[in-house]
């Protein structure tokens, strides 16, 4: 949905908006209190808090942050992915987030599970309907009337 947003021409702080809305149901996963930052600050961005400019330092930052992630800390790994996708500028690889939100909850429940397929499939289940929910939310109607504008050109 996130995807089908950006090609129909959805408003950029309404896409931010969502995005950062995904994001932040793994937030608590999150180990680097910059990556928090990053999903505050595209939330404010969505909400009309933040300007264009502390919406693209912040992706900035979430770049350089990710490079120097630990990659053996897979759960962190992803939740941070998310933390930059929401803040990043809006391209072709916006559904990135919910994949990786979706990644870093599945990691996460089998870390602590005994039944670690099992934990981890059901964990990003539930992550993707949250995010889908969300989505649509945020973003279902908007999608609707730009679908029907292309239309009826």
């Amino acid at each position: 949905m996130l995807w089908l947003a950006y090609k129909v021409g959805v408003d950029k702080r309404k896409l931010t908006l969502a995005k950062a809305l995904c994001a932040k149901t793994v937030i608590h996963l999150m180990e680097d209190d910059r990556s928090k930052k990053f999903v505050e600050v595209a939330e404010n961005y969505g909400n009309g808090l933040a300007t264009d400019e502390e919406l693209v330092d912040a992706a900035y930052e979430a770049d350089i942050v990710i490079s120097k992630i630990d990659t053996g800390d897979v759960t962190n790994n992803y939740a941070a992915h998310a933390a930059a996708h929401a803040a990043a500028s809006m391209n072709n690889n916006t559904g990135a987030i919910a994949s990786s939100a979706a990644t870093a909850v599945g990691t996460a429940a089998a870390d602590d599970a005994t039944d670690v397929d099992t934990a981890a499939t059901a964990a990003i289940q539930e992550n993707q309907l949250k995010t889908a929910d969300i989505c649509r939310e945020v973003l279902g109607d908007i999608i609707i009337q730009k679908v029907n504008e292309l239309l009826n050109k």
